[in-house]
């Protein structure tokens, strides 16, 4: 009989209590492993009849609960992060319009990006491949698209999708699609951060041919126009040079383009604004004032000189009608005088 010390023999009791929760954990790990396969199994072994039968968002989710599992097995096989795009074509209609894929698209980016739910590029083209000529609610929906894409799954618009983008609005839309196009340059449509100087310019032309319209009210035209300048400006004096560095990093990441107003863009500004507000003060004030900031800008002399003969001939106007006003108040003149302590009142014109 051998005889073992206190330490000893709980040194043991120690050791024998491991043995039997590390045979317990293998046990659990064994049984979870058999369950998540027989799982996968049965959700990959739908069959494409028993796909169609379920409902559509539920045939969406199936498929993409299966396409999930498949990439998870590919990373697995690979040992690496893998990016398989879902392939939504297969679950539209033949004659498939923007609002079909809009539907598809939002199951596919459900979640967000915190759960990993991604938009490709190629998805966003089959969003653009569909747009229909002459419908302006397809216009509207890549609009909505891209704001809810961006905000929802950090979609990263580049300069090169964005101007197919503005391509597909100016098709469906060509009456308001430059319109549209200039009122949401801004970060929540990414237009801001991508889109090239060719195509705002691709969006004024658009307005400028229907400047003249009962679909352009003055006053959005003018807003529009007070807007991009604004915001073309502020993207070419590099506001993130201010930034703190998290704000700094999230907006160098999403910045493609950092073009600003050229000569070009400043004639488009001349000849649109004067057709919406033909007034030569605000036009030069709002518009083109605020692009000469550069010292790389270019623009013809003789816009300028019109600019400036057209805004001293209107201020000479202003003048000579506030005059005029001033004259026609001035019809009646009444005075009071005081004599021998009575008072008489004597009427002049002049």
């Amino acid at each position: 009989m051998i005889l073992l010390s206190s330490s000893t023999r709980l040194a043991v009791r120690r050791l024998r209590s491991t043995t039997v929760v590390f045979r317990h954990f293998s046990a659990s790990t064994t049984t979870t492993t058999t369950t998540t396969t027989t799982t996968t199994t049965s959700s990959l072994s739908l069959s494409q009849e028993e796909t169609q039968q379920l409902p559509f968002s539920s045939a969406i989710a199936s498929s993409l609960a299966a396409h999930h599992q498949q990439q998870q097995q590919a990373e697995a096989a690979e040992g690496q992060t893998t990016t398989v795009v879902f392939d939504i074509a297969s679950h539209l209609p033949i004659d498939y319009t923007p609002g079909h894929v809009l539907g598809v698209l939002n199951q596919v980016g459900k979640g967000g990006y915190k759960e990993g739910a991604t938009i490709s590029e190629d998805q966003i083209r089959l969003l653009l491949q569909s747009a229909r000529p002459h419908e302006p609610k397809d216009a509207t929906v890549i609009i909505t698209a891209l704001v809810n894409y961006k905000r929802i799954n950090r979609f990263l618009l580049t300069s090169e999708l964005a101007s197919e983008c503005i391509h597909a609005i100016l098709k469906s839309d060509p009456r308001t699609g430059g319109l549209l196009v200039l009122e949401n340059f801004t970060q929540d449509s990414g237009f801001y951060f991508s889109a090239s100087l060719d195509s705002i310019h691709l969006a004024l032309r658009n307005i400028l041919e229907e400047a003249v319209d009962d679909d352009h009210p003055d006053d959005r035209v003018w807003k529009a126009l007070v807007h991009v300048v604004q915001q073309l400006v502020r993207r070419k004096q590099k506001p993130y040079k201010e930034m703190k560095k998290r704000a700094k990093r999230a907006h160098l990441f999403q910045l493609q383009n950092q073009d600003g107003p050229s000569g070009q863009t400043v004639e488009l500004l001349l000849e649109i604004g004067l057709i919406v507000s033909n007034n030569a003060e605000a036009v030069h004030d709002e518009l083109i004032q605020p692009c000469l900031v550069f010292k790389d800008m270019l623009v013809p002399e003789d816009l300028l000189v019109a600019l400036n003969a057209k805004r001293l001939v209107q201020q000479a106007e202003s003048v000579v009608l506030h005059h005029v006003h001033d004259d026609d108040d001035d019809d009646d003149v009444i005075v009071d005088t005081d004599d021998d302590d009575e008072s008489k009142t004597t009427t002049t014109t002049i």
